[in-house]
């Protein structure tokens, strides 16, 4: 039989696998800013990052350390039309109270939005709190016609749906681990001739800038978080350029989220 005769496999057609890529790619972009602004907003929030997974199928994955914590975090999709899942996985590590008794599972399954998650899951290692979501943009109907015009609005509408769904999840449930579990990092302040920008601590661990101000002429205070020493900050700033005098970085007292 001539490769022309022979019958086609059923399976994912390739407009299909194409929109998911393209869906995804927009998706990523949009994640990227919410992380930006989220991590200025709130301070702490580590950012996901997306992994190796069968997109073309309409199945995204991204990782996300938890400071403190050895294992890492995550964040699943499974782009289903009319049942979309949103899997947020974390470390039975991650999920134990600063007290050593309190158990967060409870809270953490009620941190999107208020609402208890649809299904937790719990194996040796780790608890998966998985969200469906059926309604618009995620029912047949809409994801038929994002599909047939992916840079139409309603392909837009569900990439920014989608990459708030993502992001809001992860940060919610980290903020949760700072406020109630054993996640956390210290506070500095740092005094510089120039304001840092949360680029500036993207490679320092767990660095997150909250606010720079200026104090004086071309002197500026910044107050960041990070798992780090006074003197691990000032040789790591010195390293990308931060440099001059004043240049200090003196530890605060803890603060509450």
């Amino acid at each position: 039989m001539s490769d022309a005769a022979k019958p086609t496999k059923p399976g994912i057609s390739e407009p299909l696998r194409n929109f998911y890529a393209h869906l995804f790619e927009a998706m990523e972009i949009l994640i990227g800013e919410h992380q930006s602004f989220g991590n200025w907003a709130v301070g702490g929030i580590p950012d996901l990052r997306p992994q190796k997974a069968q997109k073309s199928l309409g199945l995204w994955y991204a990782d996300g350390a938890i400071p403190g914590i050895a294992v890492p975090g995550a964040v699943s999709l499974a782009l289903v039309p009319g049942d979309t899942r949103v899997g947020l996985f974390l470390p039975c590590a991650a999920l134990q109270g600063k007290n050593g008794i309190t158990w967060l599972e409870d809270v953490l399954a009620q941190s999107f939005n208020g609402e208890r998650c649809s299904i937790v899951r719990r194996d040796a290692n780790q608890v998966l709190f998985d969200y469906h979501f059926s309604g618009e943009p995620f029912d047949p109907a809409s994801l038929h016609a994002a599909m047939l015009e992916p840079d139409g609005p309603m392909a837009q509408i569900l990439a920014q749906r989608l990459a708030y769904t993502v992001s809001t999840l992860w940060v919610n449930a980290i903020r949760v681990l700072y406020a109630d579990g054993k996640v956390g990092s210290d506070d500095f302040l740092v005094r510089s001739m120039r304001p840092l920008a949360p680029d500036d601590l993207r490679d320092l661990p767990s660095g997150v800038l909250v606010q720079s101000n200026e104090i004086g002429d071309r002197v500026y205070v910044s107050y960041i978080r990070a798992q780090a020493t006074e003197a691990q900050i000032l040789d790591y700033l010195r390293k990308i350029g931060v440099a001059g005098d004043p240049l200090t970085v003196e530890r605060l007292e803890e603060s509450a989220l």
